[in-house]
């Protein structure tokens, strides 16, 4: 197998699924560039900053940039994801719960505006390990980034199916039941 470390992403995205996270228009336009040349399609998630202050736009500016994403040529807007980073300074599980609530309902009240607005938004993908128990109870939340249950193994859910892998190893199908947080 070929090193996919050091594959272009026009070729990488010829051999696997690939999606991309982009929080600014000029990330977005570097990476829409070799697609539209090469005639091809990247997909796309919006990065939301739900509090962290980090990286993401702001919810309230997430509207403009995602209409300027969903029309540049070489590019697909699918959804939107974050990772609440801030909840690791929580002090009481509560807390914690609290802050996972607050990250899924955002991103899905985000996604539902989006979608009044005329933009496409299948994935509404949120979650660490922290949040992911407090946001596997959120409908409308798609998917749920990585929760890694230890440190040796790491589970997550695409395209409907289970997957998990072991000390950073190969990644393979855990189930093939639908991504029930009970499934697992």
């Amino acid at each position: 197998w070929p090193n996919l470390a050091t594959l272009p992403l026009t070729t990488l995205s010829e051999r696997a699924r690939v999606s991309v996270g982009v929080d600014s228009l000029e990330g977005a336009q570097s990476l829409a560039r070799p697609f539209a040349r090469a005639g091809r399609v990247l997909d796309v998630l919006l990065k939301i900053d739900v509090g962290y202050g980090r990286v993401g736009v702001v919810p309230a500016a997430a509207a403009a940039l995602a209409r300027l994403l969903a029309e540049l040529p070489g590019l697909r807007l699918v959804g939107i994801f974050t990772h609440a980073g801030h909840v690791y300074a929580a002090r009481t599980p509560e807390n914690v719960a609290v802050l996972a609530r607050h990250e899924g309902r955002a991103m899905v009240e985000l996604a539902e505006a989006l979608r009044r607005a005329g933009l496409p938004v299948e994935v509404v993908s949120v979650g660490s390990t922290p949040t992911a128990r407090g946001n596997l109870q959120v409908p409308g939340v798609t998917k749920w980034g990585t929760y890694i249950p230890t440190y040796d193994v790491t589970i997550q859910c695409s395209g409907g199916i289970w997957y998990m892998r072991a000390g950073g190893g190969p990644w393979t199908a855990a189930s093939t039941q639908a991504c029930d947080p009970l499934a697992v």
